[in-house]
Formats: C-alpha cells, structure tokens, sequence
C-alpha cells in the first residue's frame, strides 16, 4: 500500500510540475555575447563577409560614432562604417559592408517556436539607396538562405528595439539563422543585435508591458484630480488574446477591476487600454499604485504586473525645459544649432536656451569644460535639463515630449545690473515637498552678438553637397563670413558656476512656501546691455538635474525687464476655489490682453487688450462659477505671449 502511495505521489509530483512547465515559456537557444573574447566569435558561430565582417564587442569598441554608447551597455555582435585607422566618421568609411553574413550554431527547433532578438538599425538611405538587414534561415548548413524578416528601424539615439518572428513552419528541422547587412555599396551606417533566444511560448500569456504616463516627471498632478489609468499590453503566448481583465490598488485599498472585451492580439502584437475607473488622487505627496493584467489560463505572473507612482503637487509650476548647447565657431555643425534654438521661438512656451562655446572667442572654459567633463560628449552636443544628451534627429520630438514635464517649482526674478555686475533677487515656490540639497545658478546670456574679425566667421558643413536644407545656411559659404553672422543665448557667465552653490536654500522646503536667494555675477563691459538676459537654473544636488529655469531681462538703469515671451506670469492660488490673482510683470507701459480657455479650447474668460503700467501688475479673478478642471492661460503683448495652467478645484 505504501509503495501504490509512494508511485501515485511520484506521477502526481512529476505529472503537476511537467504541467506547469508546459504552461510557462521555454528557452530552447540564447546568446547575448558576454563571454566572447574582443572582436572574435567562437564555436560554430561564422562571421562571413567581402570586406568589414562583424565583431562581437562593446558598443564604444565596435563604433561609437555609428552607435550611440546609450543603445546598450553590454556586449553586442555588430558591423559598422567606422574605419578604426582612418578615423573617418560614420559612413565615411572606404570599406562598403556589400555582403556580410553572421551565422549562428545550429538549432534543432521543437514545435511552435519563436525567436526573439534586439536590434539597433537605422535604414539609413544615402545616394538613392537604403541599407538594409535581414534575418535568415537555413536547413542545409548555409548553402541556401531564405529570408524572414528586417528589423524594426530604430531613431537615432533611441536603445535597441526587440523584434520577434515566427519559426513554426521550421519545427522539427536543424537550423541555422543568419544576419545579413549591406550597404548597397554606399556610406551607411551599420547594425547591432543582442539578446538573442529561441523559445516556446506559454499557451497564454498576457503581459504588461507600458504604463502611461510613462515618463516619471509627467506623472504630477494637481490635488484633487482624477487620473486615467492606461497603458500598453503585449500577448507573449500562443493564443489570441479577446479579453482580459485589467486591475489596480494602492497599498491595501480597495481592487479596481475592469474587464477589456472586443480585442484581437495576435501573438506578440500589442493593444492599448484605458481602465474605466480613473483613479481619484486626494492628497500630496507619493501614491503608489500596483497595475496587473489577468488572463484566462495565464500561468506565468512575472510579466503581468507594473508599478506607477503618482505625485500629487499644490499646483503645477511654469516648467521651462533648459535646453544647453555646446558649439564652436570652429565646428562644421554649428549652424545646426543655431536654427535649432531659434526654431523653438514658435513654441507655446518657448525653453530657456543657452549656447556654451568652447575654443573660439566666445569661450566660456569653465562651463564647457564642466558639461564635457560630467558628460563626455563632444561639441556640438544639446542637453535638455542635464538629464539626457539629445540627438540632433530626435531634438524636436524630444522636446516636444518633454517640455511639459513637472518643474517642481516657479521662479519668480528681478534683477539689476550695473557697471559689469548683476544682482539678481531669486524667489523658489515649490510646488511639491523639497528635501536635500538644490543649488541655484545665474547664467548671464547675451543675444546679437557680433564681430568684424575672422574670429567671428562661422564653419559651414551645409555649404556642401548632400547636407540638406539648415535655415538659409546651405545657400552661404563655408566659412560663413563674419559679417554675416549673429550669435544668440551665447554664455558669458554662470555663478557660482557651473553646478551652481548650496546653502542659498534650505534643505527642506515646504509646498506653498516661498524662498528667497540673491545671486551676483558678472558680465563683459564689452557686452551689448540691452540684449543681456539673467537666467536661473534650480539644481537637484543629488543627481545635477535641472528641476526648472526662470530668464528675466536685465537693464542698464536697474529697472526690471522681461526675457522674450516671458512676462513672469503665474496665479494665487493655484489650484483657485473661489478667487484668484493673475500676476505679471511688464518692463513697460503697454497693452495686454488675456484669453483662459478650457481643456476643449473654448475661451471661458477673456480681457481684451489693455493697458497696463511698468513693474508688478495683478487681475482678480473670479472662478467660483467655473468647473473644477484643468484651464490655460495666455497673457499677450503685441509678439510677445507666455501660457500656464490654472487649475480649478471646489
């Protein structure tokens, strides 16, 4: 009897986890590259090729200049257009990658499997052509190759994407897969892979796999509010996905569960959702929230759930991205820039702007040399808030994603300058709880600058063939004389310097507070007073973030003066109950006139155009008839036009 026990808890022990390992994802092949030796492959991979084969090694080792060292920080198996002993630039090379082939071990693939890699490939496309990449196949060893799919192309800048295909029609067959590149015998730029597996998938498998807001600085909002709990799911199994149920909690609250019906996701294809019970936000601070999906028949839970924090904020601050540009007279891409910056004046919020020279007349060494030192990157470089170096390609959808990020705090200036000195009042208003250490720096920028001497003249890579249009530059010359040429946002200083200074404020600054710092710097008597600017930047210590920036215009008789688009315009309190006060701030007498419209656009409230005096100006505003919601508010003169958000709450 004992032993009848013994044999049924054996087949039952057995026949439960083999059940269960039917039901989870199995791993038949991987590779990610770790363990081969610098630029060599071994065993039964092959790298074959006409000219440049592939290498397998770090990213910054392969070509830095044709992959970005942020697409990954491991090893990679990659082929590029860099030529290592020319030094030339990416797709400079002498070398065209025609036809190179990596070949992988063989595989003896199961049923149903699939395969699954990350992939940085730009289809590049230069003298009428594209380069292209391909993943293969082969049964018989590589005699003959069929082709099953390109990668996703990838933006410039961005990490590698994962891609997936389908080996099914190949189960029960030795395979080899193979990646082939050619640059249609042109200068391209090259493709890395990494991460590779074949495996089975579950037979269901649900996973979550975004949460919007995605970005952790747009997850701030004004309390109270009702948020939208959204995102993304992938199916990683076998079966077709038609309903789900979507579910969220914060700590130990009540489950808010919604059930997705009417889907159709195909294996590894996605599907947005929108949870119908938005989750209602009470208090400041820090609300984390735990989001899972659940799928009939889904065994496998390490890929179903994700966290989101959700910040509740006093209200939400003037956010003005700090967008740093690193350029030189000298360096063939410096037009770029300059269109670039200029670009954005047509925005609704336009940033702070700030162009860092380096090695030419307008040097600034302390801040150029510090920018390149906490970030190693060569000129020309942008950064947006000190967070993230930004490629040129993605610089506009960069900023476009990101200028509405949360600025944890308005800056209120005034300043006065005198006889090469500035004294700038700073007042910090936090929106949320500040806690450690933030330092504040004055920038003194300065616009319309000019010179007569070659120092002055600017070099001109759009004066060439094939560089495409850049703002009226591919039509001059290379150099640019300097007698055509005018520099903006060019900086003249920044104090205490570069990382800023602690001990202006407090290490602790309460919501709704106000902090008061003055700042002194210094600017060239050579400079041209009338087009100086005072910008200043809030530094979080801990990571040399720029929280928000703040510009004011400064003038030679000590009287305050607005920076283009920027009236210092804010309300009290925000979020309004009953009463508001719209503040701003005008260099002179001069007409204004503002429009509040709603989430959908129409005006709610308007002041047609009126005139008001020099200095501080404030407007009652009455709210207590208007919804509790989200409002816009533009304040304009003549060109001039700056836009915050009031919230309303009863």
């Amino acid at each position: 009897m004992r032993k009848a026990f013994t044999t049924l808890l054996f087949f039952f022990v057995f026949g439960f986890f083999g059940y269960q390992k039917c039901q989870a994802q199995h791993t038949v092949w991987a590779e990610d590259f770790t363990y081969f030796a610098q630029q060599n492959f071994f065993g039964q991979w092959q790298a074959i090729g006409t000219s440049v084969p592939w290498t397998c090694d770090y990213v910054y080792l392969i070509g830095t200049i044709c992959f970005p060292y942020t697409a990954n920080d491991t090893k990679v198996a990659g082929v590029s257009s860099y030529d290592v002993i020319q030094g030339l630039l990416c797709g400079q090379s002498h070398h065209h990658e025609t036809n190179v082939l990596l070949m992988a071990p063989p595989v003896s693939l199961p049923s149903n499997a699939w395969f699954k890699y990350d992939s940085y490939f730009l289809q590049q496309q230069a003298g009428g052509k594209t380069e292209c990449a391909t993943v293969e196949i082969t049964t018989d060893n590589g005699l003959t190759w069929t082709a099953l799919k390109s990668p996703t192309p990838v933006k410039l800048g961005e990490k590698m994407n994962t891609n997936y295909i389908d080996l099914s029609a190949y189960a029960n067959t030795t395979i080899r897969l193979g990646f082939r590149y050619t640059d249609s015998a042109q200068y391209m730029n090259g493709w890395m892979i990494d991460n590779l597996k074949i495996f089975v998938p579950a037979q269901n498998d649900a996973a979550l796999v975004k949460l919007e807001p995605h970005d952790s600085l747009q997850t701030y909002f004004t309390v109270p509010s009702s948020i939208g709990i959204s995102g993304t799911i992938m199916n990683v199994g076998l079966q077709p996905i038609t309903s789900l149920d979507i579910a969220y909690r914060e700590a130990n609250g009540n489950i808010q569960n919604t059930t997705v019906t009417g889907l159709n996701i195909n294996p590894f294809d996605t599907a947005h959702f929108l949870h119908n019970v938005p989750y209602s936000l009470g208090t400041m601070g820090s609300h984390n929230l735990k989001v899972w999906a659940a799928l009939s028949g889904d065994t496998v839970h390490s890929n179903d759930t994700l966290p989101l924090v959700i910040h509740g904020a006093k209200f939400l601050p003037n956010k003005k991205l700090a967008i740093e540009e690193g350029t030189g007279t000298w360096n063939l891409y410096g037009p770029r820039g300059s269109v670039y910056l200029h670009a954005l004046d047509a925005s609704d919020n336009p940033p702070t702007r700030i162009s860092i020279h380096s090695s030419d007349i307008m040097d600034n060494k302390p801040y150029s040399d510090y920018l390149y030192g906490a970030y190693q990157q060569l000129i020309p470089y942008f950064f947006f808030d000190r967070r993230e170096y930004i490629y040129p390609e993605v610089f506009f959808s960069k900023y476009e994603n990101q200028k509405n990020n949360f600025g944890f705090a308005d800056i209120q200036l005034s300043a006065k300058g005198y006889s090469g000195q500035i004294s700038m009042d700073a007042n910090i208003l936090p929106a949320v709880d500040l806690n450690g250490n933030f330092r504040l720096a004055l920038v003194i920028t300065e616009d319309g600058v000019k010179g007569s001497t070659t120092d002055y003249a600017q070099k001109n890579a759009y004066a060439y063939p094939n560089q495409g249009v850049m703002g009226g530059f591919e039509l001059q010359p290379d150099p640019v004389p300097a007698s055509l040429m005018t520099y903006d946002y060019v900086a003249r200083s920044i104090s205490p310097g570069p990382e800023g200074g602690i001990g202006c404020l407090p290490t602790s600054m309460v919501a709704g507070g106000t902090y008061s710092c003055n700042l002194k710097s210094t600017y060239p008597l050579t400079s041209n007073f009338a087009k100086l600017k005072a910008v200043v930047l809030l530094i979080r210590d801990r990571d040399s973030s720029i929280l928000n920036s703040a510009t004011i215009g400064i003038s030679a008789l000590g009287v305050n003066t607005m920076a283009k688009n920027n009236f210092a315009l804010y309300t009290i309190p925000n979020p309004s109950d009953q009463q508001s006060l719209i503040k701003f701030q005008l260099p002179s007498r001069m007409p204004v006139s503002i429009v509040i419209n709603d989430i959908t656009g129409h005006v709610i409230y308007q002041i047609p155009s009126t005139w008001y005096e020099a200095g501080s100006n404030q407007i009652p505003l009455n709210t207590l008839q208007w919804p509790s919601g989200m409002y816009f508010l533009s304040l304009s003169s003549g060109q001039k036009r700056e836009r915050i958000k009031l919230s309303v709450v009863h």
